[in-house]
């Protein structure tokens, strides 16, 4: 049996980084059984003080019925606990999941680099990271480190994987030409769908995601201000903010938004309370600068939602399904789309939501058979 070590900044039972923990757990749950899998993480959710409650940090005592779990101290040295980590395991394939997290990537190539750790393949999932909207943000640090990265040839070196086309022929214009596998990320069983009792005129939306400039909440809420008075709107936002300057400008924007508007901040919630917001809640929305998958979208569309996304996704196809597909900052298309859809009774609505339903169910039954494929 293949033995495999995952490493990321965040896994069960973390929650708050998103998309990324919920495609590994599941991947890790759809694959389990076929290798022999260990992880290298994090002891404590993002910005968290304090290490997970009943895990045991810097040790593989941490077992489930898929993999080992290796939960690294905050500032812990890889070289002081080498040892432990590596000296008595081996391994075929080691696969990163960042490419600029210094911890739980950079390190890990640097070690790989000097020979230090030894492995068969190394296998590299930008998580979006090196798509131009990501790279838009702080452009002169990263590309400094892309030139290093080159320089030293570690491009030649792995096996990157993308989970589109699209993120790829990003990729290639920083990377230039290196070999890579498109393989989707695995997503959670989907429940079946559900009617919800909209009412017209009247619209509960919903924003779940990090609260970050990539994320673009912003956009979001400078769009409500110009709803007209007949629209009743009921806007959530659910999330962890990584940025207190940007966090203040949404604050300030949302003390300007007309009356007609009610605002929920909820802040961070654990995965049920996640899926319960989209249960409750009719449309998801999304400005984002961009995702190489997606998988809060993905689970509006699974919920029954309405979705209202930017183009900088996989899931472009959905203003043919049901949903509503616009560049990031296009401010009148948000106002426009969120008018329209408050617009709809019962009947109108739940025919598109329905719509954007089958087209995310029939994407990922197809998306499963190529899931297996990553480790191979």
């Amino acid at each position: 049996m293949k033995k495999c070590l995952i490493v990321s900044a965040s896994f069960f039972p973390s929650f708050k980084s998103g998309g990324p923990v919920r495609s590994l757990c599941n991947l890790v749950r759809k694959i389990g059984t076929d290798y022999d899998l260990n992880v290298i993480t994090l002891d404590r959710d993002l910005s968290d003080v304090k290490p997970f409650p009943n895990i045991e940090s810097n040790a593989w005592q941490n077992k489930s019925s898929y993999c080992d779990t290796y939960y690294l101290s905050k500032g812990s040295s890889l070289l002081y606990n080498f040892k432990d980590i590596f000296e008595y395991k081996s391994y075929d394939l080691i696969y990163l999941n960042s490419f600029f997290d210094y911890s739980f990537s950079i390190r890990f190539l640097t070690l790989y680099f000097c020979k230090i750790l030894k492995c068969d393949t190394v296998l590299l999932a930008p998580r979006g990271e090196l798509t131009v909207g990501a790279m838009s943000l702080k452009k002169k640090k990263k590309l400094l480190y892309l030139f290093i990265f080159k320089f030293l040839g570690l491009h030649k070196r792995i096996i990157f994987h993308f989970t589109s086309q699209e993120e790829y022929l990003e990729a290639k214009n920083y990377l230039g030409e290196v070999k890579y596998k498109i393989v989707p990320n695995m997503h959670e069983v989907p429940p079946e769908y559900q009617e919800k009792d909209k009412k017209k005129n009247e619209l509960k939306l919903l924003y779940l995601s990090r609260i970050s400039e990539k994320k673009n909440l912003l956009t979001v809420i400078q769009s409500l201000m110009s709803i007209v008075e007949e629209y009743s709107i009921q806007f959530t936002i659910v999330g962890a903010y990584d940025n207190k300057s940007y966090w203040d400008k949404c604050l300030k924007a949302i003390e300007k938004l007309p009356q007609n508007i009610t605002v929920i901040i909820k802040g961070v919630l654990d995965r049920e309370q996640v899926f319960d917001e989209f249960r409750k809640n009719e449309v998801y929305v999304l400005p984002t600068l961009n995702e190489n998958y997606g998988h809060a979208i993905v689970e509006g569309m699974i919920n029954s939602n309405m979705v209202i996304i930017s183009d900088q996704t996989p899931w472009s196809e959905l203003c043919n399904n049901g949903g509503f597909v616009g560049t990031p900052f296009d401010i009148k298309f948000y106002t426009k789309s969120i008018q329209k859809i408050a617009s709809f009774d019962k009947q109108k609505f739940n025919t598109n939501s329905y719509k954007s339903y089958m087209y995310c169910h029939t994407n990922l039954k197809s998306n499963e058979n190529k899931i297996t494929q990553l480790f191979e």
